[in-house]
Parts: C-alpha cells; sequence; structure tokens
C-alpha cells in the first residue's frame, strides 16, 4: 500500500480545512439567522424593537415587532418592560393597560397611583423595570 505524498496530504489538509471552515460559516449563519430578537429600542417605524406612538401626553400606544423567531411570550414581556421604562423616561411612576388602540396596546401614565378604581390594575414602572432587567435579552 502507498502512502500519500507530501503534495496529496497537503491538498487533503487543505481541502479539509476549507470544509470545516465553510461547515462552520453555515452553521454560524443558522445559528444567527435562528434566534429570538433581543430587546432594543426601535430607531426608525421599520425597525424590530421596541415602538411608541403619543396619543396624548400621558397616552401611548406600544408595541414590540420581532422576528418570527421571538415567542409571544417574550414579545409581551418586551411591551410591558418598554411601557414601564417608557413611564419612567416621560417622568411618571405608574401606568395602567387601557386596552388597544388600531389593535396596539394602549398606557396611560401617571406621577402616582391612580385616585380611582384604576389603581388595581396599575404597574409601579420602576419596581418593573428592576425586577424584570436581569432576565431581558438585549
Amino acid at each position: 500500500m502507498k502512502l500519500p505524498s507530501f503534495h496529496e496530504k497537503l491538498i487533503l489538509h487543505t481541502t479539509m480545512k476549507t470544509f470545516l471552515t465553510l461547515l462552520f460559516t453555515i452553521g454560524s449563519i443558522i445559528t444567527l439567522s435562528s434566534c429570538a430578537t433581543p430587546y432594543q429600542m426601535a430607531t426608525s417605524d421599520s425597525d424590530l424593537g421596541f415602538h411608541s406612538m403619543p396619543i396624548d401626553s400621558i397616552t401611548y400606544s406600544v408595541w414590540y415587532t420581532a422576528n418570527g423567531n421571538t415567542s409571544f411570550v417574550d414579545i409581551n414581556r418586551y411591551e410591558i418592560y418598554g411601557a414601564a421604562g417608557l413611564t419612567l423616561q416621560k417622568g411618571y411612576d405608574h401606568f395602567i393597560i387601557m386596552g388597544t388602540l388600531n389593535n396596539l396596546p394602549t398606557i396611560r401614565m401617571y406621577r402616582s397611583t391612580p385616585d380611582d378604581d384604576t389603581f388595581e390594575t396599575a404597574y409601579d414602572a420602576r419596581a418593573i423595570v428592576t425586577t424584570m432587567a436581569p432576565n431581558i435579552q438585549r
């Protein structure tokens, strides 16, 4: 049995290295493309991420746009987390989810807990951000 020459070994090594590099590259592309959208602020209407649109000075529609690999549960978590962050950013402490407007979740912000019966459904924005921040994928 004839042993491969140095030249044949070099060709085999180069071919194997090229194959492994190609395999790694394809694997990386598949892995990256299958990842869920991490939490981020959208910078334009077409971006993935958290969006907000003012209705008036204390009422906003909020939503999160994600890729198809992001679970519905994560999208809801990102919307709540984003709403809490928006509330704090605007100088308020609490918010309520009023329902939907044009199929988008709508929140109303308060500087302290609401005085009327909405208190039971008011979210403490600071508590939400503090509690959820460690578990939000960025």
